[in-house]
């Protein structure tokens, strides 16, 4: 039995080259992000709730948007989903507090200035979101669903960077410390988090709209437009893909199967 491993030294190099080359890897798809990075980035022009809860869980979004992307570059699959679950939920944690500026609603202190952020305070969060803005929200909602998969341990996701190949000469075990590459996957994590991302600045503008803690960039919708159509364009390349359509057909054969079977 044989592994195949890199060196510590191997690793540290691979990185710094994946990160460099990204743009050349995956051109408008890797470019289309930081697109969406510099919006991101320019979100808002003012700032006028005397509580400092908005840009706090602003910049957290914004760092995790750049978490996500190094971490899909670099070939770390659950890394970047871990990443993405903290930034859907710093975005619609972002956009409960530009409605509601205020600690109480995010946490609840006790006598010994202990802090304690409650699953029922972000369940209330999560409620008004979708009663105010449905839309929306639950669609950021419905993102995080198959994310928070491989946020948690789980056997598939080791295949990423484990084989066990079995051959007439013995056994070979080959593992590595980055994902296999697989351009379709890269491609698709990309779109995914501008696709995200796009959708929690524009839950943002929504409610910003109705309360007037921020004010976003005067030319945001604009900006924003243009972005959404781009990453529609990327979305529609995606899914003519025989890899795309492959997995397509295999879920909806899946699906009316199950349907079949309980009805």
């Amino acid at each position: 039995m044989k592994k195949h491993s890199g060196t510590l030294t191997e690793i540290i190099e691979s990185e710094h080259d994946k990160t460099l080359n990204a743009l050349n890897k995956y051109g408008k798809n890797f470019a289309h992000n930081l697109n969406v990075f510099q919006l991101l980035e320019s979100f808002f022009a003012e700032f006028n709730a005397q509580q400092d809860i908005f840009p706090r869980l602003y910049y957290s979004t914004r760092n995790f948007y750049l978490l996500t992307l190094f971490s899909t570059i670099r070939l770390h699959h659950v890394q970047s989903s871990l990443n993405l679950r903290q930034l859907i939920e710093s975005g619609t944690d972002s956009a409960y507090a530009i409605a509601f500026p205020e600690v109480k609603k995010f946490a609840k202190t006790d006598e010994f200035g202990i802090m304690d952020s409650t699953k029922k305070l972000k369940s209330k969060r999560y409620k008004w979101l979708s009663k105010n803005y449905p839309a929306t929200s639950n669609a950021i909602l419905k993102i995080k669903e198959p994310v928070q998969f491989s946020s948690h341990s789980n056997l598939i996701d080791t295949n990423r960077g484990y084989k066990f190949l079995s051959s007439k000469g013995g056994v070979q075990i080959q593992v590595s410390y980055f994902d296999f590459e697989d351009d379709y996957m890269e491609k698709s994590a990309l779109w995914q988090l501008a696709n995200t991302t796009l959708a929690i600045m524009g839950l943002w503008y929504e409610v910003s709209l109705n309360y007037k803690s921020i004010e976003a960039m005067s030319n945001f919708v604009e900006k924003h437009s243009e972005l959404m159509q781009e990453n529609q364009k990327i979305k529609n390349e995606i899914i003519k893909t025989e890899r795309f359509q492959k997995a397509d057909t295999l879920v909806r054969t899946r699906e009316e199967k199950t349907t079949r079977n309980t009805s």
